[in-house]
């Protein structure tokens, strides 16, 4: 598409904004900056003679923008089951206790349960886990393990699996 300014460019750009929020799931503002770098690329890219409207040829490029942006950009969210030891542990600190009862002491037990539970794993398990909760997203966490993301995601599932199931138990 050919502008004669600038001016009617940006113009064009703004007036079409809102189909970034008809794309975007969330108001997450990186979210919404990806949207609008595909929406510029639509801009520069569309081709009114080719007879498509401008909206049904900018929403393909915006999305691919926002989930393109999502996929490498998602941190791996740490286990978080009703049975895990972390809300044992908040709600043992949160009911009332004897005199001598020692939270610490509870919460080191907890500690231990989950220290026994992920030494038996294996090796990479208990290195996604540890990269998982320092707060690294998965594409790093497969570069770094030397894996494909599908590998990295088949063995967070298999820890959740073991996880549940060691809860259970």
């Amino acid at each position: 598409m050919t502008f004669d300014t600038p001016e009617e460019r940006k113009k064009f750009i703004e007036d079409n904004l809102k189909l970034i929020y008809y794309c975007a799931k969330s108001q997450d503002p990186d979210e919404i900056q990806e949207g609008v770098i595909g929406l510029i690329k639509a801009v520069d890219r569309f081709e009114p003679e080719r007879g498509n409207a401008f909206s049904s040829f900018a929403v393909s490029y915006i999305k691919g923008h926002i989930m393109h942006w999502r996929t490498f950009n998602k941190v791996i969210k740490p286990l978080r089951s009703s049975e895990s030891p972390t809300r044992r542990v908040k709600y043992a600190c949160m009911a009332e206790f004897p005199e001598n009862y020692d939270p610490a002491q509870e919460e080191c037990n907890v500690e231990l349960e989950l220290v026994e539970l992920v030494s038996s794993w294996p090796e990479r398990w208990q290195k996604i886990l540890e990269l998982t909760c320092a707060g690294y997203t998965q594409i790093t966490i497969a570069k770094y393990l030397k894996i494909s993301r599908m590998t990295l995601y088949k063995d967070i599932q298999k820890i959740r699996r073991a996880y549940i199931a060691e809860n259970r138990r």
